[in-house]
């Protein structure tokens, strides 16, 4: 082969992966099944969603699409980990399609760090100015969805009874923002021996420890890397702080504590996946 026609193959391969990761891939959505340790007796069936990023890539109709398949998985619970928009100001009326969602227990969603502000290495000077998180929360509970900021809910289903814990972004604490997560302040009307899950956008809530009290962490925020290769993983550097290990899946922390990360659904930064497709996980509960 010709350096002229080893050229070719390579402009071509490169024009595919451009057009795959750009237009193909961030619109193909995943789901994606596992199974986690809570102590019910019965099983429950959590739809864990996130990572929206609405905004001039992500908007009503794929919203549309996202609720489509979750409710024909049937949930129990719909848990939303975050990022609802990519940067303010967005129009969160792209939103209105999660009013649709179905469950038997309800919805109910934490905020993450793109709901306070742009990226933060950006524009550092301008959070008070740019701060959407109250309008985002307000829009969510018009559509009927609890928004959880540093508190918990109580949820019985028959005879069991469980709590839900849910925290604002522990990433503005880097940032003395008022609103940033407050796990004790979350748990600390919660009753004593009642399991919960906690719902936090970003898995660095592992700073916090506290965090050993819950039965099962839920989180966002990582997209997976949102550029992955086979065998290898992330290309770019995660955005966590406790661990590059913690970036998609399921990770027992101990024999009481389960981390479930997605990889969210919509991209930040550049509109591109690439082997890190936008995913909806559905999360059954095993009792042991």
């Amino acid at each position: 082969m010709t350096f002229f026609g080893a050229t070719v193959i390579l402009v071509v391969v490169c024009l595919v992966a451009l057009v795959y990761s750009t237009v193909i891939e961030p619109n193909i959505i995943i789901l994606t099944k596992k199974r986690i340790r809570f102590p019910l007796k019965k099983p429950l069936r959590i739809a864990l969603i996130g990572d929206f990023h609405v905004g001039p890539f992500k908007q009503t109709a794929f919203m549309q699409r996202i609720v489509n398949r979750v409710n024909a998985e049937k949930p129990d619970i719909v848990l939303l980990a975050g990022d609802f928009i990519l940067e303010p100001p967005a129009d969160v009326t792209f939103l209105e399609p999660l009013k649709n969602l179905q469950s038997a227990l309800g919805t109910y969603a934490v905020l993450g760090n793109h709901d306070y502000h742009p990226y933060p290495r950006r524009v550092k000077k301008k959070y008070a100015a740019i701060n959407q998180s109250q309008e985002i929360a307000d829009f969510l509970a018009s559509l009927s969805i609890t928004v959880l900021r540093n508190e918990h809910a109580i949820i019985h289903r028959g005879t069991e009874t469980f709590a839900l814990v849910g925290v604002d972004d522990c990433g503005e604490k880097k940032f003395a923002l008022p609103n940033s997560s407050d796990l004790q302040k979350a748990t600390d009307t919660l009753p004593d021996n009642i399991p919960f899950l906690l719902l936090s956008h970003q898995p660095d809530i592992l700073l916090d420890p506290l965090h050993t009290k819950a039965d099962a962490i839920l989180c966002g925020h990582t997209h997976g890397g949102q550029v992955r290769l086979p065998f290898y993983g992330a290309v770019a550097h995660l955005p966590n702080i406790v661990s590059q290990l913690y970036d998609q899946g399921v990770f027992p922390l101990n024999d009481k504590t389960t981390l479930v990360i997605t990889r969210g659904l919509g991209e930040s930064d550049f509109p591109v996946r690439f082997w890190a497709w936008p995913e909806i996980m559905i999360l059954e509960t095993v009792s042991t």
